[in-house]
Order: structure tokens, then C-alpha cells, then sequence
């Protein structure tokens, strides 16, 4: 699974939530300056779960730091969007990480998080950006005539409500099915008070 957040505190954040509930080995790549070219090739190698190397379940980054010049379409075929913004260079980038043209066979999914207006229950922050990601993304092919760039290939589902059919449950146990393989967490010792 990859996750992205575009701001290094929700990707902090979001780490250390998947790590204490659910023990599942992390690792972030967020463009801080304190994150090395060979720890953040160390972390994808880890990502891949190449020979010699901690294997990793889940992967957060921000667009800003992996969207361009990663093939992670091998080893991951579903992405979790925390937040999204307005730029559709990310966010196209960020779909062909895990996902080629071509790849019929393989089923590759996108999770789309949503946040509602204090003001408002029927329109969110998410759904106007999404909106504007779709126009862009549209006019980007018209412009490019790239049939590579097909909107449709990747388009979403949404329920309803908007959710995509998903809840708490369902991501819960899509993290629980990677596995505590590794984790920095130990495993929480029984106490007599809880």
C-alpha cells in the first residue's frame, strides 16, 4: 500500500497511527532535507522487498517527493490518498507510480479520503478538488492527444456518500492483511489495569 499526504505533519501523523494500531512495518519519504538520497533509496528497496533488505508493507510519501521517476507498479497496486491538492502534475504522477499502461491483469486501486466544510455536508474540499483534477487531467489529453494519459483509465467509483464503498473497518483490515512483518514497534505487554 502507498499512502500520500502532501504535508510532512499528516505524514508523521499517519505513520505513527498505522505503526500503533496496527504494528505494520512503515516507512515515509517526505523531501525533509533529514531524509538522504540512500535512505530514501534504502526505504523503496525496502518497499519492493528486494533480496537483503527489511521487508515493508506500506509506503506514505508526498507527491512532491515520489511522483516522478519510481516504478513501484510490481509490488503495489493500492494507493490511499489522505489529501490531494489542486496541482494534477502530482496527481497523475502519483496513479502511474503503481499503475502502466497495459497492465490489464492487474486490478490497481485508488482510495480517495474525504474532509466536509465546517459550513457544508454535501460538498467537500475533496470532491472540488477532484472536480478540477478531472478537468485538468481531461484537458491535458485533449491537448496531448496521449491516448496514455486517459482519464477514464483510472476513473473512481464513488458510492452515494462518496466514500467509495469503504470504511474504517475495510482500511483497518486492508492494513491488518499486510501483516505486523516488521514493525518499530514491540508488541504491547499484557497489563492487569486494562
Amino acid at each position: 500500500i502507498i499512502i500520500w499526504c502532501n504535508f510532512r505533519g499528516t505524514l508523521t501523523k499517519v505513520q505513527d497511527m498505522i505503526e500503533q494500531e496496527f504494528g505494520v512495518g512503515v516507512r515515509k519519504i517526505d523531501g525533509s532535507p533529514e531524509l538522504s538520497l540512500e535512505d530514501k533509496e534504502r526505504s523503496l528497496r525496502e518497499f519492493r522487498g528486494e533480496p537483503g533488505e527489511t521487508e515493508v508493507n506500506v509506503l506514505i510519501a508526498n507527491p512532491a517527493s515520489l511522483a516522478e521517476s519510481v516504478s513501484l507498479h510490481q509490488v503495489c497496486h493500492h494507493a490511499i490518498y489522505v489529501d490531494r491538492t489542486f496541482n494534477a502534475t502530482h496527481w497523475i504522477q502519483s496513479k502511474k507510480r503503481i499503475h502502466r499502461v497495459g497492465m490489464d491483469d492487474v486490478v490497481t486501486r485508488y482510495t480517495i479520503l474525504k474532509s466536509t466544510f465546517a459550513d457544508s455536508d454535501d460538498q467537500t474540499v475533496d470532491e472540488r478538488i477532484r472536480r478540477s483534477l478531472l478537468d485538468k487531467e481531461r484537458r491535458m489529453n485533449q491537448f496531448l492527444n496521449d491516448p496514455g494519459i486517459n482519464e477514464n483509465e483510472m476513473e473512481l467509483n464513488w458510492n452515494e456518500n462518496g466514500t467509495g464503498g469503504n470504511d474504517y473497518d475495510d482500511y483497518a483490515g486492508l492494513l491488518e492483511s499486510q501483516g505486523p512483518r516488521y514493525t518499530n514497534n514491540p508488541e504491547p505487554e499484557d497489563d492487569a489495569n486494562n
